[in-house]
């Protein structure tokens, strides 16, 4: 079997969901760039420049730490737009796609939907941040308890999610082919729960509790994350 530790197909995933919120686009990106800023120290990765565009197009957005005027720029170019008459519709959000680094080499994808004021569930606000560890299984760094916890705090702290998750790709896939489904709610290695949804359950009493900015983390484990370990997926 493989493992979490294994081959770069075993990337890591941080997802987090929050549901409407009346705030603009000047909001999101104070946000953004606080996110954008806080994650540089944690690992090499966020420390280069940020891009948007496939790797045969590459547009340099900016270098880290990010000018607040330079993401501004970005999240209002993201505006979600009516399909006829094509206007720009800011209470459905605005979309974000970038990343920074290379593949083979270490990288980071950020895609998300935020700035989204109406409630409709098609329009929920998302984040969801990928990482792209060197062919190398000699970077463990980026795959670390340490490092990925830190990186869900920074998450946490920048946008105040409902929820969110901290998840290795094979553990998703593996449970969207045992359920024939992709759930809705997506626990992990790591689940963070706001205060107001971290009072609405009792947690299992496998799972490690520890505070999280606005809220509280249930861990599966702190060692890092292996698909061939059975307490891990079954925490």
């Amino acid at each position: 079997g493989k493992t979490m530790t294994g081959k770069s197909d075993y990337y890591p995933q941080l997802f987090f969901y929050w549901g409407g919120r009346n705030e603009g686009a000047a909001a999101c990106a104070r946000r953004l760039q606080k996110m954008l800023t806080d994650l540089v120290p944690i690992h090499p990765i966020f420390a280069k420049p940020w891009h948007q565009g496939g790797q045969e197009l590459q547009v340099r957005l900016f270098s880290a730490p990010p000018a607040y005027a330079d993401v501004l720029r970005l999240v209002e170019a993201g505006v979600t737009m009516l399909d006829v008459p094509h206007v720009p519709q800011p209470a459905w959000g605005y979309h974000v796609r970038i990343y920074c680094g290379r593949t083979g080499s270490g990288s980071a994808n950020l895609i998300a939907h935020v700035g989204c004021t109406t409630h409709a569930r098609r329009f929920a606000n998302t984040l969801n941040l990928t990482l792209w560890p060197r062919d190398d299984p000699s970077d463990a760094t980026v795959r670390s308890y340490e490092c990925l916890r830190a990186m869900l705090d920074v998450v946490a702290s920048a946008w105040q999610p409902a929820w969110g998750s901290v998840f290795c790709s094979a553990y998703w896939r593996s449970t969207e082919q045992r359920l024939q489904r992709w759930p809705a709610f997506r626990s992990g290695w790591m689940t963070y729960l706001s205060a107001d949804f971290a009072r609405r359950i009792t947690p299992p009493p496998e799972a490690i509790v520890e505070p999280a900015p606005g809220g509280t983390v249930l861990l599966a484990t702190r060692e890092s994350f292996s698909m061939d370990n059975q307490a891990h997926v079954f925490a």
